[in-house]
């Protein structure tokens, strides 16, 4: 079928309507739909996932794969760049994280555990056939040859000073330990842990007087400190240790992955913001934030919701506001991940929300999605519109292929980023009050841009004499 031509480069787009929405085909059993509500105002995107798509999976990912396995800020890894190194076609930002840059709660990746549940805090797990929200309780030990045990108090996680014995697993890259403590570094009969089950170790050597160590595949190491110390005393390489793990909440035998986060939004059908029980402040849960939401549907489609927020043109969202948008998109379960300046979704490795930051910050972890993208393009592409626009205006902007004819636009995905302004999924640019924005268009395997400079009003009075 021939492509319709424009007829012109640039045209001016009379007031928007107040609510307005866009969805487009990612792959089959991936869509993507942009809203926008002016009254608000408020930008929402939404991924929804058919886990029964043929060719289609996903799977909880750490920064780097490893922890403390990367170069930058605390060892973190944009959402997009996650994606990328990975090969998944769409990825949104996970779970909170701590000052190392570990995740705070529970992380399951393809049936290991990588990071232990954050006490009352909602997480989303799936599997092959289901998905399910719920509370995971978790507990670890250490047996030693003598036939004692010790508590395990932490996982793959900062470790404290006093009294603290943490397991480092072999998807951190290294063993992080504070001055003064002692690390047993064990060489695994298997890789993995599992939520719940049992490795069995062999010391490999006990290290002291040193604050990082790395952990080659098929190693994990314990960080003691304090009194703990007192019952690795007589450790030896070559004896035998088996690490226990139970983790309760989920049925592991059809839950192979996890995503932490909280408060929970929706619960059974019916809104439920447990904010208190999650620990969060009255004002984390009454002020509007940019914020990103999980959820399971009535018919078993996966949801996520990015909604951004902290700008112009979208204020963000409260957790209620949250709740009632998963319940009336046919969410039964649905809880809050972490928000803010880490709220991404990247599709194609384009970032199409607009984090509040003004870049895209960093992350502990996110949920990838994986299958076969649509066709490909070889053919030369440009966007076509002006590279200066008045500000607080409307224009249309399209992309067009070699022969000057514009594109499907139900298969270009359009995104903006810079002071000057905002695009929406029809093309339409909205201007703001000046500065420059970049405006990229994907198309089947490509990513064309133009940086357009946005005009502030003329203030009456200082126009030139």
């Amino acid at each position: 079928m021939r492509r319709v031509a424009i007829a012109c480069t640039l045209f001016v787009i009379a007031q928007p309507a107040l609510a307005q929405s866009w969805e487009k085909l990612i792959t089959p059993g991936l869509s993507y739909r942009m809203e926008v509500d002016s009254r608000v105002p408020r930008v929402v995107h939404y991924l929804r996932w058919s886990p029964k798509a043929p060719g289609l999976s996903a799977r909880s990912e750490i920064a780097n794969m490893r922890f403390f396995g990367g170069e930058g800020v605390r060892a973190r890894q944009r959402t997009s760049e996650m994606a990328k190194a990975s090969g998944a076609i769409a990825a949104v930002n996970g779970d909170f994280f701590g000052s190392s840059g570990e995740p705070l709660g529970a992380v399951v990746r393809d049936g290991e555990l990588l990071s232990r549940p954050f006490d009352g805090r909602a997480v989303f797990g799936w599997g092959p056939q289901v998905s399910a929200v719920g509370y995971l309780t978790w507990a670890g030990s250490f047996e030693l040859p003598n036939g004692s045990a010790l508590a395990l108090t932490g996982l793959n996680e900062d470790v404290p000073a006093e009294n603290a014995a943490v397991l480092f697993t072999d998807s951190s890259a290294e063993a992080r330990v504070p001055a003064g403590a002692k690390l047993v570094v064990l060489r695994l009969e298997r890789t993995n842990l599992p939520p719940s089950g049992i490795l069995r170790t062999t010391v490999d050597s006990i290290q002291s007087n040193i604050t990082k160590y790395p952990l080659a595949v098929g190693f994990a190491a314990i960080a003691v400190t304090g009194t703990n110390q007192s019952s690795i005393a007589n450790l030896k390489r070559g004896d035998a240790i088996s690490i226990s793990s139970r983790t309760d909440g989920l049925d592991w035998a059809k839950i192979d992955n996890v995503i932490g986060g909280g408060p929970s939004l929706v619960r059974r059908g019916t809104i439920m913001v447990d904010w208190e029980r999650a620990k969060f402040s009255k004002s984390f849960n009454e002020t509007r934030h940019p914020r990103t939401a999980i959820g399971r549907t009535t018919n078993g489609d996966i949801l996520f919701a990015i909604v951004d927020g902290r700008q112009p043109m979208s204020a963000g969202a409260t957790l209620q506001e949250m709740a009632q948008m998963m319940l009336a998109e046919g969410c039964d379960d649905a809880i809050n991940l972490d928000g803010g300046g880490s709220t991404t979704l990247s599709i194609f490795g384009e970032v199409l929300n607009r984090p509040s930051d003004g870049a895209e910050r960093p992350v502990s972890n996110g949920v990838l999605l994986f299958g076969q993208p649509l066709e490909t393009s070889v053919e030369a592409l440009a966007i076509q519109g002006p590279s200066s626009l008045p500000a607080k205006s409307a224009y249309g902007f399209r992309l067009i292929g070699a022969d000057g004819l514009a594109l499907p636009d139900r298969e270009v995905l359009w995104s903006a980023m810079g002071a000057g302004g905002w695009i929406d999924q029809s093309g339409v640019a909205r201007t703001l009050d000046g500065g420059q924005m970049v405006i990229r268009a994907y198309y089947r395997g490509q990513t064309v841009s133009l940086t357009a400079t946005v005009v502030p009003e003329t203030k009456p009075g200082n126009q030139a004499k």
